[in-house]
């Protein structure tokens, strides 16, 4: 009995051996596979149809965050409900694209009560990083109001 016992824990002590190599092993494999996918971008310039567009959206990804009537304050559109549409028009096409970079969110959130959100992760930090004339630009943009900062979509 005592035999058979001692032989019992030798094999499981070499299958946990086993266990760690394979699991080393994962280990490297996962690495490899992720060092080999590349990282793909959205660019939401390319959503733009017009100057309007284009405006609205690079003030959107000044702020990352901001309600409709705060955008068309900063861009000087008197109707919100134009800014409201291209924003609505914006998600709808990305989000059939399979790349969405903007949501909708109606609940109060971080000081923001139905605001539209920059989803960052799957925007070129190039595109959220500020820019040397990105005070210029804000100026332009935005006036006084400041960026807020950038905050991860989960």
């Amino acid at each position: 009995m005592v035999k058979k016992s001692s032989e019992l824990l030798r094999q499981v002590k070499g299958l946990g051996a086993r266990l760690r190599r394979l699991e080393l092993w994962q280990n490297e494999i996962n690495k490899v596979l992720e060092m080999g996918k590349p990282e793909i971008y959205v660019d939401p310039l390319t959503y733009a149809k017009d100057e309007f567009d284009k405006r609205l959206i690079k003030t959107l990804l000044l702020q990352r965050v901001a309600t409709a009537p705060e955008l068309a304050r900063m861009i000087g559109e008197p109707d919100r409900f134009k800014v409201t549409k291209r924003l609505q028009r914006f998600q709808q096409e990305s989000t059939t694209q399979g790349e969405q970079w903007l949501t909708f969110d109606p609940r109060n959130r971080l000081e923001h009560y139905r605001a539209w959100w920059i989803i960052s992760d799957v925007i070129s930090p190039k595109l959220l990083t500020p820019t040397p004339d990105a005070a210029a630009q804000k100026a332009d943009l935005c006036g006084d109001v400041e960026p807020a900062p950038i905050i991860e979509q989960n």
